[in-house]
């Protein structure tokens, strides 16, 4: 009976371990796409990893490969004049060394110049499926699926 508890709770306990590290994954690849940081979003994911993003058109833009999909955030985020994603609500389910983490999170993007910009908010879903690589858990793929959206004038941070 004994041995059973300790498999229990050492089942427990990694499976705690599993979703925390996959959590800090979605939060170091926020991290990395708000600030154009390469090597934090090159931490997040597989060399392979395939991502399709809702940009309001009629497809998704499909990337496929690591550097890729790097290139073209670090590329975005250097055209905005800010930007930051809340992370909320994260459903992770692991089995194995494959996840899944289904991400809901607002992205506050500001751009135009800064005189005369526009803050971009959007309500975001992103459903992701992870492998457990010899690095620790990485992003094999990544849909992003834009769910509402509304801008507001920017304005200089400052308090009234």
């Amino acid at each position: 009976m004994k041995a059973g508890l300790l498999a229990r709770e050492g089942a427990a306990l990694r499976d705690m371990a599993d979703r925390l590290e996959i959590r800090e994954v979605l939060e170091r690849y926020f991290f990395g796409d708000d600030r154009g940081d390469a090597e934090s979003l090159n931490q997040c994911l597989t060399v392979d990893a395939e991502a399709r993003y809702d940009m309001g058109g009629a497809e998704p833009v499909a990337v496929k490969g690591r550097a890729a999909i790097v290139s073209a955030i670090v590329d975005a985020t250097s055209q905005r004049l800010g930007v930051n994603h809340l992370l909320s609500n994260t459903r992770i389910e692991v089995e194995g060394d494959r996840a899944t983490a289904d991400s809901y999170a607002i992205a506050n993007v500001v751009v135009g110049d800064a005189n005369a910009g526009r803050v971009l908010v959007r309500g975001i879903q992103y459903l992701d499926e992870f492998v457990r690589t010899d690095e620790g858990w990485r992003i094999k793929t990544r849909i992003h699926k834009a769910l509402w959206q509304y801008e507001a004038p920017a304005t200089a941070p400052g308090i009234p």
